[in-house]
């Protein structure tokens, strides 16, 4: 219904969907779904294979916000993170990577510290927010959150499980400007 009523765009980004289709509209479905959290369960199907989607869906996925410009090095990173169960939400610019954060979307960022169009998402990020850099010279910056190019995923793993231990409670809502846009936050990306 919610596809056939153009419904979808109307969930918020984490919302999480538990769909039952039948076989032959699975492809569909996935490319539908493919912003979202969901598990699909083709029909016919049992309370088994039901009831492990909702587990599946009960368990938190941290979503990464893909700061990186590159097509090619965003693309790569976004599958590291994917296979590792993580949920990957790639950015095309500061502005979107700000709101993205701002709204509580993601929990964690991967931006590419030698590109100065992120930098200030970086700065933004500091100590209130996790962030693992990516760098093509990593020496003085933190080891345990900075990736050296060319990306290797068992690096970006560690440095990703580091970040998100030393993560804070919450978010400081003080620290992020107001939201609304306007000329203050294109001056800031």
């Amino acid at each position: 219904a919610l596809l056939e009523n153009h419904e979808l765009a109307s969930l918020p980004p984490a919302a999480n969907i538990l769909v039952l289709a039948d076989a032959e509209h699975v492809r569909e479905f996935r490319i539908h779904l493919m912003a979202y959290r969901y598990e699909l369960v083709p029909l016919p199907t049992g309370p088994g294979a039901v009831a492990k989607a909702i587990e599946a869906l009960a368990i938190p996925k941290a979503r990464v916000l893909i700061a990186v410009s590159g097509v090619v090095l965003r693309g790569l990173v976004s599958g590291m993170i994917e296979r590792t169960g993580l949920v990957a939400v790639e950015t095309m610019g500061c502005a979107q990577a700000m709101a993205s954060l701002e709204s509580g979307e993601c929990q964690l960022v991967v931006a590419d510290l030698d590109d100065n169009s992120w930098m200030p998402l970086v700065k933004r990020c500091g100590v209130v927010f996790p962030m693992v850099g990516l760098t093509d010279d990593p020496e003085g910056r933190v080891a345990e959150t900075t990736v050296a190019k060319p990306v290797q995923a068992q690096r970006l793993l560690k440095a990703i499980e580091a970040a998100l231990d030393g993560a804070p409670e919450g978010v400081d809502s003080d620290f992020w400007p107001p939201s609304g846009g306007g000329a203050d936050a294109d001056r800031n990306c």
